[in-house]
């Protein structure tokens, strides 16, 4: 595990690792190299391959900056932030957490990442996919998100 937990009396932040992306990254830089010689062959082809790339070195690339990911944890709310697009949850607004599980022909499967945020009030769910889950595999994030709701209250 090489996710990254920072944790101080009021809170706990956890940033992603960053090795999956650097690998993506630098296999996009990679290929990136190679586009030259498709566009030489077949020009449609070559241009539509250097736009996909571009978009996954732009993508895996921004990953690595600081702030793009992070879980913050405090005692008055959750924030996630994927793709710096931050979402605040207030902990009085929660219930409880749950993973979504889809029943397969082969049996329960869990659905990659995807944990549901029952709120209170309304009786509903929320969805809250993950791009990464830190280190953790889906119902330990979950049991730490609801120790989380029950020590906070």
């Amino acid at each position: 595990m090489n996710d990254l937990k920072v944790k101080t009396d009021l809170q706990e932040l956890y940033l992603p690792g960053n090795r999956a992306y650097l690998g993506f990254f630098l296999l996009s830089l990679f290929v990136a190299c190679f586009v030259p010689l498709v566009i030489r062959d077949d020009a449609k082809v070559g241009y539509t391959c250097a736009g996909i790339i571009g978009f996954m070195i732009i993508l895996f690339g921004s990953s690595l900056l600081p702030g793009s990911y992070y879980l913050k944890l405090d005692r008055d709310k959750l924030e996630v932030c994927q793709y710096y697009y931050r979402e605040t949850y207030y902990w009085m607004n929660i219930d409880h957490f749950s993973v979504l599980r889809i029943k397969g022909a082969g049996g329960t499967s869990v659905a990659g990442n995807l944990i549901l945020i029952h709120l209170k009030d309304q009786g509903k769910l929320k969805p809250l996919k993950l791009y990464t889950n830190f280190g953790y595999n889906d119902d330990a994030l979950v049991a730490l998100l609801n120790d989380w709701k029950r020590k906070v209250g």
